[in-house]
This record gives structure tokens, C-alpha cells and sequence, in this order.
């Protein structure tokens, strides 16, 4: 249901329903531990909903409106969503299980690749990921892939990226974006990156979303540039569970760097 408790709302919950997303699903393919059938029909099934398809990204770079990439949301009446973020959980999928390379795996990472060299994901991280929306969470989730994937042009980028998330943690007083960071430069093979002890308290603190919904993100361009910068039907996600879990990771992160 996507309007839950919301009274004459919930007449759209059926025809709005949200369609599954694809790193959603590489995520729980990671905790599942499949066996490479089911893994092939998966990724048979993301192929069918890639950029290119069914229809082209409205919503994206027109230099890259014609990759063969991954799409958001696995639903053929969404519109194509491109985020650097789930391009990033769905390739980390890949790299754990060692899948070989298809054509959109190389085309999604040839682009996550142009947007760091083009320091988009600084730039313009809320319209390269208006799921995630920030620079440092984007790093986290490139940091995480890197630490797995063996795909030399995006190895290529780790000293710039460690460079990037070390002046980010230099400037930031959010005690989840600073453990975010500091998981990314464990994940990258850093070790003489300084942290601050975080404590429980602070990460229930609700000043840092780690994850967005923005309805802007399904427009077309330019209403969707225009309309993200509104902020109009923007919603930001707080798990302290999920911060939790990101504390525990720094845990597990140190004492394999340590070791």
C-alpha cells in the first residue's frame, strides 16, 4: 500500500502501487545467498525493465540517455529512473557472486565511472541519485562496490574518492554522515583515518536521510530538475535500526583492516 492510513488516498493504493525496485532485490539476493539459477532469472528479469528497452530515460544526461543501463524500478509503467547509488547495489551483487559481465553490467559501470570522473556525484548528487541524494552516501555505496568489484577503470578512481570522502568528513558535524564516510575509507583499505567515537545516541538524531523519496524524480526533464529543487513531494527516511547497522559495519570494517 503506498498511502497506508491516509483515508480518500487509499483509493490510488492499487493503481500507484510501487513496483519492485531492482537493488532492493540484489540486496536480499545477497542475504538470500541464491544458487546461479535463480541469480540468472534475476538478472534475465532486470535486463527486460534497462534503459532502452521497453522506452529511454526523460530524466537523465542527454549524452547518456541511450545506455543500456539499469533501471530503478521493475515495473514496465514507471518511467526509466536512473540513480549511481542502486546502479551500485546492483553491480555489488554482481561482483560478490562473480557473475560474468553483460552488456548492461559494463554499461552500468562505464557510467558510474563518467560521473565520478566528471565529479557529478559532487556536483549534482541529487539528480544523479534522487534516492539518496547526498555526496558522501553516494561514496559509501561506490566505496562498498570498489572494496568487491575487480573492474580496473573504477579501481582506477579509489585514490581521487579517498580524497573526496577525507575533505567530506572534514567538514560535516552529522554523526551518520561522518560514520558513512569513515565505512568508505575502510572499504577503500584506508587505515590511518581518525573517527571520532559515534555513539547510539547520536545516530537517532533525524538531521542526515540516508535514503529520499522524491516524487520529482519520476518527471521528465527540465520539470524535474525544477521541481527537485522545490523540494515539493520530498520525503526524508530516518532508520535507527538501520544506523545501528552501519555502526556494527564499522566494527566488522576495522578489525579486517587491522588485521
Amino acid at each position: 500500500m503506498v498511502f497506508p492510513n491516509a483515508g480518500w488516498m487509499n483509493r490510488y493504493n492499487q493503481r500507484n502501487a510501487l513496483p519492485d525496485d531492482i537493488d532492493d532485490c540484489s540486496i536480499g539476493m545477497l542475504v538470500i545467498g541464491p544458487k546461479d539459477s535463480s541469480l540468472n532469472t534475476l538478472k534475465d528479469h532486470f535486463l527486460y525493465y534497462r534503459n532502452g528497452n521497453l522506452k529511454y530515460t526523460k530524466g537523465f544526461y542527454k549524452q547518456y540517455k541511450q545506455m543500456p543501463v539499469y533501471s530503478t524500478w521493475l515495473g514496465k509503467d514507471f518511467p526509466i529512473d536512473i540513480d549511481l547509488c542502486v546502479l551500485s547495489n546492483v553491480m555489488l551483487m554482481n561482483a560478490v557472486y562473480r557473475l560474468p559481465l553483460n552488456k548492461t553490467d559494463s554499461a552500468s559501470l562505464d557510467l558510474l565511472v563518467a560521473m565520478i570522473k566528471d565529479d557529478k556525484h559532487l556536483t549534482s548528487s541529487k539528480y544523479v541519485s534522487q534516492h539518496y541524494e547526498n555526496s558522501s552516501t553516494i561514496i559509501y555505496h561506490v566505496a562498498r562496490l570498489m572494496a568487491y568489484t575487480d573492474y580496473a577503470p573504477l579501481l582506477e578512481l579509489k585514490s581521487s574518492l579517498i580524497s573526496q570522502a577525507k575533505a567530506l568528513l572534514g567538514k560535516t558535524d552529522y554523526a551518520l554522515e561522518q560514520l558513512l564516510l569513515h565505512n568508505a575509507l575502510l572499504q577503500l583499505g584506508v587505515r590511518d583515518t581518525a573517527l571520532d567515537e559515534v555513539s547510539k545516541d547520536q545516530l537517532l538524531r533525524k538531521d542526515y536521510p540516508f535514503f529520499v523519496a522524491n516524487m520529482a524524480s519520476m518527471l521528465a526533464n527540465p520539470y524535474k530538475q525544477f521541481f527537485s529543487s522545490l523540494k515539493i513531494g520530498r520525503f526524508s527516511y530516518y532508520s535507527y535500526p538501520f544506523n545501528l547497522s552501519l555502526l556494527y559495519e564499522n566494527k566488522i570494517l576495522r578489525e579486517r583492516v587491522n588485521k
